[in-house]
């Protein structure tokens, strides 16, 4: 069998479907909820709101709505929130739309990533997971954080898939708090962890 890049295989697929309304790509915000509180972000409600977790998708909505857009002729989906991880069903949500053949990214800030998380994504690999990087240090880090000791942690996670060989790309939102750091990171991400790197321009209102 000819091999191909990925690329070649995902132009492939949407110039065959073209004009036939086939959602082939989907976005899933599974919740705002997330365990830092960035300068930025509009997507940071506190991990215990109850009124945010009561207005989330349950667990067998998630498992409806995924098996409606299969039916339909999904084939990538992204996951992001808030925290993906916020939520402690995210696994078995995920273990069902991967066990549905999916091909999944993942957005994450890695500081709730666990051996546990690690794990499953070691059995259920995603496509790829896109860790957001707010600065080198810690003091730049955690001053867009807001969360002591969070940048430790992100570090921990990254470490964790690292050493899973998870597919990973790390990034960064570009902003007057890091941008004296921006081109250390490039060089942190790039050179010493052999990883890809990209800005991220992308913010949308709620």
């Amino acid at each position: 069998m000819e091999k191909v890049s990925y690329e070649d295989f995902a132009r492939g697929i949407s110039h065959r479907i073209a004009g036939k309304r086939i959602p082939l790509r989907g976005t899933i915000e599974v919740t705002r909820r997330c365990p830092l509180s960035c300068a930025h972000c509009y997507n940071n409600l506190p991990i215990a709101d109850q009124k945010a977790r009561r207005t989330e998708l349950s667990y067998e909505e998630h498992c409806r709505i995924l098996d409606e857009i299969v039916e339909a002729g999904c084939f990538w989906l992204l996951y992001t929130g808030g925290e993906i991880f916020t939520r402690s069903d995210f696994i078995y949500i995920y273990k069902y739309a991967k066990q549905k053949g999916l091909l999944i990214t993942l957005f994450t800030n890695a500081v709730l990533i666990n051996e546990k998380i690690v794990n499953l994504l070691a059995e259920y690999p995603p496509h790829f997971i896109e860790i957001t990087l707010y600065g080198h240090t810690k003091q730049t880090y955690e001053k867009i954080t807001g969360k002591p000791g969070s940048f430790e942690r992100c570090m921990r996670g990254i470490r964790l898939l690292r050493e899973r060989g998870m597919p990973l790309k790390l990034k960064t939102v570009t902003m007057t708090l890091n941008k004296h750091e921006i081109w250390e990171m490039k060089r942190f991400v790039e050179e010493d962890l052999g990883l890809e790197f990209r800005f991220d321009a992308m913010i949308n209102p709620r």
